[in-house]
């Protein structure tokens, strides 16, 4: 799920619940989900600000768990590492760290975990991890789950110099930010932008005054060429998307520069 924070500002959002189990078939499962769900951020949330939450069903402690792939692969932080350990794990194969319900103690573990990560856009930082059971309690007392809840506060900063825009299309490609590769560059400014397509926006390239090229999608169709003159840059931009057999795809795109010129590919549907 890709939420909307602010203008601008987008968090993937990833929910998960792993196998139980200690068994070696289960360890074996609940490393595959996790690793599963890792590969999926790799490949879709690349340059995203992510959090990641839910029952994993493991422990740091335990040696046959992969907690840590998250930090690792994706590059994110555990809050209850960060906040409550220091910033320091448990070792795995240790004694396991076990908790009452509702804990009066964030030192101890649960299963239930809040990874998360900033971006070149974004800069996300928990502030605060709490284990929140006895903020959720029956009128007798008791509590309402066998599982302690996970609450963790966040605060985040906009970037002055990088915004991304909705994102647009379906399910069906590849998404790609270039938002990570642009942050290396000092104040990257727009010389050209080329646009191919026909009956549907078949590819984008936009090539920047330092001479860096971030190209994307096919070659087919016929391209058009925007090539900004001194001054300009670009300013806004028309996307529209449609179905093609039964696939949702980027159908057109027109951009806009300051001077008020444009460039276009594609055909126009009625969802821009």
């Amino acid at each position: 799920m890709r939420a909307q924070v602010s203008e601008g500002v987008w968090v993937d959002l990833y929910n998960l619940h792993a196998d139980a189990g200690t068994e070696a078939d289960d360890n074996k499962a609940r490393a595959a989900n996790l690793r599963q769900v890792s590969n999926y951020i790799t490949t879709n949330s690349a340059g995203n600000s992510v959090l990641v939450f839910g029952d994993t069903n493991s422990r740091y402690t335990r040696a046959d768990d992969i907690p840590r792939v998250f930090t690792t692969d994706n590059g994110m932080t555990d809050a209850w590492v960060q906040l409550a350990k220091g910033g320091v794990a448990p070792a795995a194969g240790s004694d396991a760290l076990l908790c009452e319900n509702p804990s009066p103690t964030t030192a101890c573990e649960i299963v239930d975990k809040v990874w998360y990560r900033g971006s070149p856009s974004l800069k996300l930082t928990a502030t605060k991890f709490t284990y929140a059971g006895s903020q959720y309690l029956q009128p007798d007392g008791n509590v309402l789950s066998d599982h302690d809840p996970v609450l963790v506060d966040f605060s985040w900063t906009a970037s002055d110099s990088l915004r991304v825009s909705d994102p647009y299309g379906g399910d069906f490609g590849t998404f790609y930010n270039d938002v990570p590769a642009l942050s290396t560059i000092s104040s990257p400014k727009a010389s050209s932008i080329t646009l191919r397509g026909a009956n549907r926006l078949d590819g984008i390239s936009l090539t920047l005054s330092s001479g860096a090229t971030f190209t994307h999608g096919g070659t087919g169709g016929t391209a058009n060429t925007l090539k900004l003159n001194a001054g300009e840059s670009l300013t806004s931009a028309t996307v529209c998307q449609g179905q093609k057999n039964n696939q949702t795809r980027v159908f057109y795109m027109q951009v806009t520069s300051s001077a008020g010129r444009t460039v276009a590919a594609g055909v126009k549907s009625s969802e821009c």
